[in-house]
């Protein structure tokens, strides 16, 4: 078969001796010995091992088995195939290096080339062609018919020497040639159901034959004498017939024609024989870049009974052809022999028909066949479609796919056979490399479609018309009537095939494949149109299979976006070790950073330690791909040897090789099924012989694992980026963090603090995307993009708080209304002090800017954070809150603005008060040992620990704000009477706005407590206008007055939308302490009991439903609010826990489900939740919805971007009854939504280990 080669598991790559002894050991020795000598069926048993300490000691790199240069200092391997991933080349590397290592075949695997159409002799073809003189043969030479002299080329002969089977291109001594030599290219004859011209336009229009085909008088008529006579080869056509001859020649000369990407140019002609009769013929001209003054002309007749399409009119063979002798089961002979491809509807109709209409009507085919194949999802329906296709287009008896590994080997990975005919079934079945020589594989490339008629047929001589022509062989690379090698036809007469066509899968850069087409009673062939489709197919198929190659690399790459991070990558790889392991489909797996290693996986088999050692020692650069390491890695040396891992995956994390990944994968005990025994002709060294017996010849090979593929090569190039980056920031920021207590805190709140602005850009793009362009898809854009930026704070704002970007300038300097933002700060809590019955007083003072430059979002969350505190520990009395401007400073464009909390709470003490100075000031008590940086804390662990320390985020989010933008937080306060917390911010002003009122205008007004303090003491916390003040490595090189940006911590909401500017970001609050929730709300929750419908209440359930929703950010609530509402939904807003529990208790009939933000000030989600679940226990069920009896209570969904699964079981108890994440799936939750009434809904959106991203109910019904 011309080509039948795929990527196998690989040929054993010890020596053949070894693999001869491995293959009789596995046909001598039962399996169940075997299974017992190796241990398991997959995988090599090593019994106990010795163990040594340190590891290192035992493994040693050989300088002089190093392959690597100066210009290569990564490539310690000779077949391993590496790819630079640390800069913009490793994309061009994967998509352009892919070597082809033949060396590394053992050079006992000597075979003759297997699947039809060229086989060590088709196969085997090289390229060069010998003169000779004349000899006979059995067409008759043009001497003999014509009484004149020309000169002949010998045809290829194939002959036996003492060395083993070789060709004969000669009459010379030296024209011997292997197989893997002979110059296939230039064979010197042709197949004899067409004929072959070759002209040379000596002036225009007229040309001259210079060789023709000896066999030419049988299908045009005239005889070579005849030919060479002639003076203008357009004397034996008609006028119309010379113009379209000459039409066509032109175009192939045209510059923009390529034969090797367009093949032959194929048209329907008439010649006029020297009976006057016309004679019609299919003609396909080319031009050879190596003689490009010819042009070869190819003719076939267009009804040829001779030698007709479909073969000669024989009886089928009586019994079906056996050469390999095995009985197959009913499961492999029913998967060769039923095709599974639809009918094609044209092709009845395109068989009937002749010459170019036949020619349409199979062009109109191609539709019908390029929608099948790109309805194929997987690969091997692809291809088992393919072969289905091919057979019913071609009518061949067997019809199978060849795909070559890295090493060229093949394998048959799809096949479709005629059980009538044959019964031999090739699927599974491997060739090695040299079935199919190099340089077959190079003419494949470029000759896409080849065909042999019928092997027994004698093929037809060139005869040239002067020594010259002779001398410089014809290249019919391009030709479809070449001559095949003719140990390819003796390669074919042992596997009893008669006919074969091979088209080619080019890859690209390599060539994937073949489709071999076999047929086994009689000469067969295909039109030309059919052999322009063949090629359109293969080239289709090549296409298809690199969408399916992306598709399943693009989800590899969606399992690495998706899954969920911390915040340091060892943390992450750890957690997500499985998925990372399945991914590559590795056994286990190793992080190694900073010389400390993480194990995938759980082995810790010395094997690894020792490559992890030897990894370290070489620092390789570059991700590198073995499946053999004792072959690939020659400079390793390990004297206990590698018995258990065969494969390797390595991923650098760094550009200095000094991190990095690595997988890896046991050895197999693989069985091999080949084609006949490839090591059988080892002794007749340097010769390839044809094939005697294709019998399955088995070799178990114990040293390999399975193959990387160029997806798991890529993906590692994926990890390689995104983890090497990752990696490297990360490191900055933990050396620049290291011991910092104050970013401890802030960490705590990082997921909440980016994915909160992330949710609002998701759904407002939604919005926006699902709208005509009016004016409020254009306002919700407008929103989408402030949310979007707002991310890019987010960003900016950990790098600060991580001191890693020192001296950059992070400020956002945009024109606000500062008095606006006071009373959107303030506004917001009124329902609050309302119900704690606080007097509750707010003065902005005369003399405040109307417009400054900063950054609002920061300035009112950090108003919000001390008016948040200051409610949650005043239980009575009066909170008092001003803004005023400080006299001084108008001439330089600039306003110093001060804001005042005073409240008559439960106040500071003295000791309290020092301690939170210190923690603000990053100093650290003696008894807090651990740093950051000890890896041991996770990040559930560093938010319990907040709740032991004075200084609570809400503050921790008010000093940085205050130190980012050069400004004062000072406290004063007294145990049991209240504190004042004041903070000072210095504002640039707007240039219309600097002069805009006098100095002398402004009042100057002090703050005087509501409840004189007795204490005079104040703290001044945060101070950076005074000289030569240390601001703890982290101020930012930026002017005096300037905002940093910064994102929220939390973002509170109004119960009324109208309450905030819908051009403004959400307002950001967040509680200074941990909030003591009431001790009547932490009593255990119940169980939800489904109560069926009440027979006085047959109504059908409702189809939309009342939400309650408690969110503390503004566009959260918006963008919530609007896509409910578009769903039909009914929704109420609350800003907070406390005010959500109010909400239900006042009206609980109103309310079907309720929708649960987890972070929110005064009372958070769980707080709530748990009031929620103690008024039900309280209240008689009839007083609750129709939706919350058939559920046994209302339901309550968790909503946060911080949500943990190992934490299920936490908020479970709490009381909640499902989850959903943020940035929140609209869809997903409308669908949780149907399971309020919807039983088999519910049931189907229950957790399921491993899905928590996607949200759902907790139990189902």
């Amino acid at each position: 078969m011309e080509s039948n080669a795929d990527p196998t598991p690989a040929v054993k790559q010890g020596s053949r001796e070894g693999a001869c002894e491995i293959a009789q050991l596995v046909q001598e020795v039962p399996a169940a010995d075997i299974s017992a000598k190796y241990g398991s069926e997959n995988e090599v048993s090593l019994g106990v091992a010795e163990r040594v300490y340190p590891i290192r000691s035992m493994v040693f790199v050989d300088p002089s088995s190093t392959t690597a240069s100066s210009d290569d200092p990564i490539s310690p391997v000779r077949g391993a195939r590496q790819y630079s991933i640390i800069d913009s080349r490793t994309w061009d590397q994967l998509q352009s290096q892919r070597k082809s290592d033949t060396e590394g075949i053992a050079p006992s695997i000597e075979a003759a080339q297997l699947l039809p159409t060229e086989a060590p002799g088709s196969g085997s073809e090289t390229l060069v062609q010998s003169p000779a003189t004349p000899t006979n043969a059995s067409l008759g030479s043009p001497a003999e018919n014509n009484g004149t002299s020309h000169l002949v080329t010998t045809r290829f002969k194939h002959v036996e020497t003492d060395d083993g089977h070789a060709v004969l291109t000669g009459r010379t001594v030296d024209s011997f040639r292997a197989c893997e030599d002979e110059p296939i290219h230039i064979p010197g004859a042709i197949q004899t159901f067409g004929a072959m011209l070759a002209l040379r336009e000596e002036s225009e229009g007229k040309l001259v034959v210079r060789v023709v085909s000896e066999n030419s008088e049988s299908i045009l008529g005239y005889s070579p004498h005849s030919l060479f006579a002639l003076e203008n080869f357009c004397d034996i056509l008609d006028e119309d017939q010379t113009e379209t001859l000459l039409d066509h020649v032109d175009f192939i000369r045209d510059e923009a024609y390529d034969p090797s990407a367009d093949g032959p140019e194929v048209f329907i002609m008439s010649v006029t024989n020297p009976a006057g009769q016309a004679v019609r013929l299919w003609c396909a001209i080319h031009v050879n870049s190596a003689n490009p003054g010819l042009i070869i002309c190819e003719f076939e007749l267009e009804d040829d009974r001779i030698n007709p399409i479909s073969g000669s009119s024989g009886p089928s063979p009586s019994v079906p052809v056996d050469t390999l002798g095995v009985e197959f089961t009913p499961e492999q002979f029913a998967e060769s022999t039923i095709n599974i491809s639809q009918p094609l509807r044209l092709l009845r109709n395109a068989r009937r028909r002749k010459g170019e209409a036949a020619a349409m009507e199979v062009f109109s085919i191609v539709s019908q066949v390029q929608e099948q194949m790109n309805r194929a999802e997987t690969l091997d329906l692809l291809l088992n479609t393919t072969v289905g296709i091919v057979k019913e287009l071609t009518g061949f008896h067997r019809i199978l796919i060849y795909q070559f590994d890295s090493q060229c080997n093949g394998v048959v990975v799809a096949e479709l056979v005629d059980p009538r005919v044959t019964v031999d079934l090739y699927k599974g079945l491997h060739f090695p490399a040299s079935d199919i020589p190099k340089q077959a594989r190079d003419l494949y490339r470029i000759n896409r479609v080849r065909l042999l008629y019928d092997r027994e047929q004698v093929t037809a001589r060139l005869v040239c018309r002067t020594t010259e022509d002779l001398e410089r062989p014809l290249d019919m690379t391009h030709a479809y009537l070449r001559a095949m090698s003719p140990i390819h036809l003796k390669y074919l007469a042992n596997m009893e095939v008669r006919a074969s066509m091979s088209i080619s899968i080019n890859g690209p850069n390599e060539l994937w494949g073949l489709i071999s087409c076999h047929s086994y009673d009689t000469g067969m062939r295909v039109s030309f149109p059919l052999r322009k489709m063949c090629r359109l197919i293969g080239e289709t198929l090549a296409r298809n299979i690199e969408r399916v190659s992306y598709a399943s690399r693009l989800q590899a790459r969606k399992l690495i976006n998706t899954v969920p991070t911390d915040a340091n990558p060892s943390g992450y790889i750890v957690a997500s070790s499985d998925d990372l392991l399945k991914l590559f489909d590795a056994d286990f797996g190793a992080l190694s950073i900073r010389d400390e290693t993480k194990i995938l996986g759980g082995s810790t088999h010395q094997e690894m330690l020792a490559l992890l050692e030897y990894l370290r020692m070489r620092r390789i650069n570059s991700v590198l791909a073995s499946h053999n390491i004792r072959k690939d890695f020659t400079d390793l040396k390990y004297p206990p040897g590698f018995k258990c891992i065969s494969g390797l995956l390595y991923v650098p994390l760094s550009a200095d090789g000094t991190d990095f990944m690595a997988f890896f994968r046991r050895g197999r005990l693989t069985e091999i099924k080949w084609g006949g025994n490839p090591y059988e002709q080892k002794e007749k060294i340097g010769r390839l012989e044809p094939r005697q017996s294709f019998q399955i010849w088995k070799e178990t090979v114990l040293d390999q694992s399975r193959e990387w593929t160029d997806s798991d090569v890529e993906t590692a190039a994926v990890l390689c980026l995104v983890y090497g980056k990752f990696i490297k920031v990360w490191r900055q920021n933990e050396e620049a963090m290291h011991g910092s207590q104050l970013t401890k805190l802030l960490l705590a709140n990082s997921a909440h603090e980016v994915r909160t602005p992330l949710n609002a850009v998701v759904n407002y793009l939604e919005i926006a995307l699902e709208g005509a362009l009016d004016k409020e898809t254009r306002d919700n854009l407008t929103k989408s993009y402030s949310a979007s930026k707002s991310l890019i704070y987010v960003i900016n704002d950990l790098l600060d708080l991580t001191n890693t970007e020192k001296g950059q300038d992070l400020i956002k300097d945009e024109p606000f209304d500062l008095e606006a933002t006071f009373k959107e700060a303030t506004g917001m809590f009124e329902s609050e002090v309302e119900r704690k019955g606080i007097n509750y007083t707010v003065l902005p003072h005369p003399g405040i800017p109307q417009k400054v430059i900063g950054d609002q979002r920061r300035v009112r969350q950090a108003m919000s954070n001390l008016i948040s505190n200051a409610i949650q520990h005043t239980s009575g009395g009066d909170i008092t809150v001003e803004l005023w401007r400080q006299p001084g400073r108008s001439e330089d464009g600039s306003a110093t603005i001060q804001i005042a909390v005073l409240d008559t709470g439960s106040g500071i003490s003295q000791a309290r008060l020092e301690t939170l100075f210190q923690e603000l000031e990053q100093v650290s008590a003696e008894s807090d040992n651990r740093g950051l940086g000890d890896g041991q804390d996770t990040l559930r662990e560093v938010v319990d620990e907040t709740e032991k320390q004075v200084l609570g985020l809400g503050l921790a989010t008010v000093s940085r704000v205050v130190r980012n933008m050069q400004g004062q937080l000072s406290v004063r306060s007294e145990e049991g009477k209240g504190s004042r917390f004041q903070i000072t911010l210095n504002f640039p002003l707007p240039a219309d706005a600097a002069s805009a009122k006098d100095e002398s205008e402004i009042p100057v007004h002090n703050v005087v407590p509501t409840a004189p303090l007795q204490s005079k003491e104040e703290f001044v916390l945060v101070d950076t206008r005074s000289e030569g003040r240390s601001n703890g490595g982290s101020d930012t090189n930026s002017e005096s007055g300037k905002a940093t940006q910064k994102p929220a911590t939390s973002q509170p909401s109004l119960d009324e939308t109208s309450k905030l500017n819908p051009e403004t970001d959400g307002l950001p609050t967040q509680a200074l302490a941990p909030v003591d929730q009431p001790s009547e709300t932490k009593t255990e929750s119940t169980s939800p009991i489904k109560e069926p419908p009440s027979e006085s209440d047959p109504s059908p359930l409702p189809d939309t439903f009342c939400v309650l929703v408690a969110e503390d950010d503004p566009i959260n609530s918006k963008i919530i609010q609007k896509r409910l509402t578009k769903l039909r939904h009914t929704v109420r807003l609350t800003v907070n826990g406390e005010e959500c529990a109010s909400a239900y208790r006042a009206d609980p009939a109103q309310f079907d489900a309720v929708l649960m933000d987890i972070q929110m000030p005064i009372v958070d989600g769980i707080g709530s939740t748990k009031m929620i679940r103690q008024f039900e226990q309280e209240t008689p069920p009839e007083s609750l919805s129709r939706i919350s009896r058939l559920n046994g209570r209302i339901p309550v969904f968790a909503v946060s971007a911080s949500l943990f699964e190992k934490d299920a079981e936490k908020y479970i108890s709490a009381g909640f009854d499902g989850w959903i994440m943020k940035p929140i799936n609209f869809e997903r939750l409308n669908t949780l939504l149907a399971g309020l009434r919807d039983d088999d809904v519910r049931n189907s959106t229950t957790y399921q280990p491993g899905k928590w991203e996607n949200g759902g109910w907790f139990q189902g019904r």
